[in-house]
């Protein structure tokens, strides 16, 4: 990557950046217990290429125990990451309380991509100033002349929006947030919402995981002025399965609600809702291709993460009774035709990945006569054609 392109792509938002290889960014998360997960891909205007791989300190944990499963060296790993130009690995301090073999892998990382000479970029982000990281202490200070450390809560302001029409109801969409949502603190702040307009998460919200978590999180969600749809993902559990929710009716449709926390929506699969004025169809899950290592490490992982049977025949009986026509579709996952295979994770054998819902949603795109179809997962921003959109961190108002 020559000098020109490295400026453009880390010096746009942070002009003072220059000539160093290494920036580490830390940020106490406004809910402390949870990650700010790929929140810098959308500060730092990414696109997601073969040139950038962004991750976290857990994926790449998850990278080591499949090499190791399938008989492969930490050196396949290493050179797997090392095929980009510009790395970006999130949540540094999960890392910290590993085994060496993971702390030593990323020391290597930061070595190496702290020498000009190999052309590398490395972004580093933490809940914590590197100081605070004393497995990573001795490395760090030996490419503290390569590297720029910054309080990423100084970093960026928000401009607000003071002038809006609170008149009519907004509706907004988004990709995954997996239960970190300061992105989504700034979005209300920024647009002036109130729990009257909506903000619809296309999967992986990350509130329905683990018990006291939930709880947690959900009492901080129940203070922001919006109302978040959810669409269920494949790394959180389903509302029907949990005892607390019940259905009730909601722009046309049914939906999943606890009382004690009415601004948190959640959908039932197959159901149509009206969005001012748009007929859509939403329809949730996806396989998860770390099911092995969540499984191996207790990590949560649900057997009903995909489409049943039942909601698929409940799914293709709506759409018959609306003769195969609407105006959009959300959607977790995408149709096998869409996949955007630049974001496969690298280490995942692609053919022992269940694909059945996306080979169901091919069978349902080819015969649906739509206007519009939006979908999240695979934590990139990509519009494959003007009628089909993938979301990550960026934002849509329905209109």
């Amino acid at each position: 990557m020559n000098d020109q392109i490295f400026y453009e792509k880390w010096g746009t938002r942070i002009p003072e950046y220059k000539s160093k290889r290494i920036l580490y960014l830390y940020r106490k998360s406004l809910f402390e217990k949870h990650t700010l997960k790929y929140e810098l891909s959308h500060y730092f205007k990414y696109n997601v290429s073969n040139s950038i791989f962004i991750t976290s300190a857990e994926t790449i944990i998850n990278h080591i125990a499949i090499a190791k499963k399938q008989g492969k060296s930490l050196d396949s790993v290493y050179e797997e990451f090392l095929r980009n130009d510009i790395i970006v690995l999130d949540a540094l301090q999960f890392i910290t309380d590993k085994p060496e073999r993971y702390i030593d892998f990323v020391r290597r990382l930061i070595e190496y991509c702290s020498d000009p000479a190999n052309k590398k970029a490395l972004l580093l982000t933490g809940n914590q100033p590197p100081e605070k990281l004393p497995a990573f202490h001795t490395i760090f200070e030996k490419c503290k002349c390569n590297m720029k450390v910054i309080n990423y809560d100084t970093l960026f302001t928000t401009q607000r929006i003071e002038e809006r029409d609170h008149t009519m109801n907004h509706y907004y969409m988004t990709g995954d947030t997996h239960g970190g949502f300061s992105r989504i603190e700034d979005f209300c702040f920024k647009h002036n919402t109130t729990k009257d307009d909506v903000l619809i998460i296309l999967g992986d919200a990350g509130i329905n995981y683990l018990g006291v978590r939930d709880i947690e999180l959900k009492r901080k969600l129940a203070s922001l002025p919006i109302t978040l749809f959810c669409i269920h993902g494949n790394h959180e559990q389903r509302p029907e399965s949990l005892p607390y929710y019940h259905l009730t009716q909601w722009q046309d449709g049914n939906v999943y609600i606890e009382d004690a926390y009415p601004n948190l929506l959640f959908a039932k699969d197959g159901e149509i809702y009206n969005f001012n004025g748009h007929k859509t169809i939403v329809i949730g899950g996806a396989y998860s291709v770390d099911k092995d290592i969540r499984i191996a490490n207790h990590w949560g992982w649900w057997e009903n993460e995909q489409p049943s049977e039942e909601i698929k025949a409940y799914t293709e009986a709506q759409l018959e009774k609306n003769d195969w026509t609407i105006d959009m579709v959300f959607t977790h996952t995408v149709p096998l035709k869409y996949e955007p295979v630049e974001c496969f994770l690298p280490g995942i054998d692609q053919s022992r990945v269940d694909k059945t819902t996306e080979i169901w949603l091919d069978t349902i795109e080819n015969k649906l006569n739509y206007k519009k179809w939006y979908a999240g997962h695979y934590h990139t921003e990509k519009k494959v054609s003007s009628q089909f959109e993938i979301l990550f961190e960026n934002y849509i108002e329905i209109l």
